[in-house]
């Protein structure tokens, strides 16, 4: 049995706390991530279309049942979608980024300069965040594509002097920055929930809200279509096409696929839905996605859904009556069945996956340049949680997952974990913020937890800890005074343990 007491005073670890912290980030620069909605001016758009397109030009044959009027050029990007290699490269989304999403409520401290501090908590938000661009940035593309065609904001905000989203560079921070900013709101309210809510629609009914968002004025998604072994793409519908006896063309700019305009088939009778991914035409594709009634691989995210305010899935809320959510993060692979207090469950049962939890839901990351291994879910934050957490790798590749937590005021990370196929872990959460976890194998990860009292966050970080195979690990922090006990089963008690206390967020 291991049992320690790590406590953690203000006053003797505020300079450790600057260790723990990353140099301070400057203030947001002056590029708003919305702005009150104009109509596109159409002379701006004639006068900046190109000659003719690069490839894939958009060629109807049938009437148009729909036409915004965006085309893959001059309103998509010139560049194709990239993903990332954090942390072996600097992360994309940075904490400017992440206090244009949720203010200074991510700053542990504001510097006279107007500079950030980021909190513990953020900082576990963007690692998570960067770790998920890895996968691509689909979504980005998709969404601030269209943010630039409904003029939300403008590319010249982005980039000075550019006029079209076509000639925007991949290579200016500020665009980089602004694709990974709209590729995270993916994954934050009120845009996850509308998104969900989508992914019970058929095929024809996605056809039809398509049909209706796509007229000028009306409230324009992105449209997300996902296969069970490559995870999500997420793409910009533009027009919707008859093309006879029940069949619809559905026109995309498809940011894989840079300046040409692809189209996926909806098949109104059968209630099917088709898109290649790998070729212009679905038809010269040998391997295309496809979906029916019955799979629930469409969704839909209107425009609207990313006008307002974000909810920040760690800040303590301002409110009491503010939403809140709770998001667990399984990646590498490894797949997720959480219960509550009542036995209802979210997630993997065998190959089955089953929702019984009020409120609750999933996502699975929009990247679009590899397979997606990660799932995102989402319950409330008042309840008691079992989580069994089950690997899907064989061999060597199962090393370098990752189980986070996130929730009003704490962040919660087991990292390197190495879950083999058929090995089962399991993590429960009490309503006291006490934690344990236990193991089937030998793991050694890296843990890091952090949460906000009412006046200071607290970071603790375990590295090299050995767990043996049925090991337990319990962790029990005490917010008031800044302590956290640590006990445990089959423990290796030789690790390092580092704690920081930071002042209460906001401007100083």
């Amino acid at each position: 049995m291991l049992t320690r007491i790590a406590p953690v005073g203000l006053a003797a670890l505020l300079l450790l706390a600057y260790a723990v912290a990353p140099r301070p980030a400057a203030a947001p620069p002056s590029v708003p991530l919305y702005r009150a909605a104009d109509a596109p001016p159409q002379a701006d758009r004639a006068a900046s279309a190109p000659a003719r397109l690069p490839i894939g030009q958009f060629a109807p044959t049938g009437p148009l049942v729909a036409d915004l009027g965006f085309r893959p050029a001059p309103h998509g990007f010139s560049f194709q979608n990239y993903a990332s290699n954090f942390p072996e490269e600097p992360g994309t989304l940075t904490v400017a980024a992440a206090r244009r999403l949720f203010g200074d409520g991510v700053c542990a401290a504001v510097l006279e300069d107007g500079s950030c501090i980021p909190s513990p908590l953020a900082e576990q938000w963007l690692y998570q965040m960067n770790t998920f661009l890895n996968s691509g940035r689909c979504e980005g593309l998709a969404a601030l594509s269209q943010a630039l065609f409904l003029r939300r904001l403008t590319p010249e905000q982005l980039e000075p002097g550019v006029r079209r989203a076509y000639d925007l560079q991949r290579s200016d921070p500020d665009v980089s920055e602004m694709v990974s900013l709209y590729a995270v709101t993916q994954f934050l309210e009120p845009v996850a929930s509308t998104t969900a809510a989508s992914r019970s629609m058929t095929p024809a009914e996605i056809l039809d809200a398509l049909v209706a968002g796509l007229q000028p004025g009306a409230d324009p998604p992105t449209l997300g279509m996902y296969n069970p072994n490559l995870g999500g793409h997420a793409v910009t519908p533009f027009a919707v096409e008859d093309a006879g006896a029940g069949l619809f063309r559905v026109w995309v700019y498809d940011n894989n696929f840079p300046g040409s305009a692809k189209y996926l088939e909806i098949d109104r009778v059968a209630n099917t839905w088709r898109y290649s991914m790998a070729a212009l035409n679905p038809s010269h594709d040998p391997e295309p996605w496809t979906g029916d009634a019955q799979s629930f691989s469409l969704d839909l995210t209107p425009a609207s859904a990313r006008s307002g305010q974000f909810v920040c899935p760690f800040c303590q809320p301002a409110q009491p009556t503010a939403p809140q959510i709770r998001q667990l993060v399984a990646s590498g692979g490894t797949r997720m069945l959480v219960v509550d207090e009542e036995g209802r469950r979210i997630g993997y049962v065998g190959d089955l996956f089953v929702n019984e939890i009020p409120g609750a839901f999933r996502l699975t990351w929009k990247g679009g340049t590899l397979p997606a291994d990660a799932s995102i879910y989402y319950v409330p934050p008042d309840l008691e949680l079992s989580v069994t957490l089950t690997g899907q790798r064989e061999g060597d590749q199962a090393a370098g997952e990752r189980f986070a937590m996130f929730a009003p005021g704490g962040a919660l990370t087991f990292d390197g974990l190495s879950l083999k196929r058929g090995q089962q872990d399991y993590l429960s959460v009490a309503r006291d913020g006490r934690v344990r976890y236990e193991t089937s194998g030998a793991e050694r990860p890296q843990v890091a937890l952090a949460v906000q009292a009412e006046d200071a966050q607290y970071a603790f970080t375990m590295d090299g800890i050995a767990l043996e195979s049925g090991a337990a690990l319990e962790l029990h922090p005490d917010v008031l005074s800044g302590r956290l006990m640590i006990s445990g089963d089959g423990v290796d008690s030789a690790y390092q343990l580092t704690g920081a206390a930071l002042d209460a967020p906001g401007p100083e």
